[in-house]
C-alpha cells in the first residue's frame, strides 16, 4: 500500500527529467514515515527529485491532508531503457 500511495507523485516527477519516454523504473528502496493518522477524505501528494544520476534517481514525497503532513517518503529508483516485449515461445499441450 505504501508504494501505491507514494510512488505516483514521485513517478510524475521522475518523467519531468528530460529522459526519453521509453524508460522504466524499478524501486530499489522505499522508506515511509507516518507522522499522524489520515482521515477518510482527500489527500494531496507531492514529489520531487532529490538527486538524479545516470541510472539511479533519489526521490522524496509528502502526503498532506488539510495542510498538515500526514506522511513522508524517500525512494531510490533504478531507471533503465525499456526492453521491447518478447512473445512467449512456450506452448502448452492439453
Amino acid at each position: 500500500m505504501c508504494r501505491a500511495v507514494f510512488w505516483p507523485p514521485c513517478s510524475t516527477t521522475r518523467w519531468d527529467l528530460r529522459w526519453p519516454r521509453a524508460r522504466v523504473a524499478a524501486t530499489l528502496q522505499l522508506s515511509v514515515t507516518f507522522l499522524r493518522p489520515a482521515r477518510i477524505g482527500l489527500l494531496h501528494g507531492t514529489g520531487r527529485v532529490v538527486r538524479r544520476g545516470r541510472e539511479v534517481c533519489h526521490l522524496a514525497g509528502e502526503l498532506r491532508q488539510d495542510g498538515e503532513v500526514v506522511a513522508s517518503a524517500l525512494a531510490t529508483a533504478l531507471v533503465r531503457q525499456a526492453r521491447p516485449s518478447i512473445p512467449s515461445t512456450s506452448h502448452t499441450t492439453p
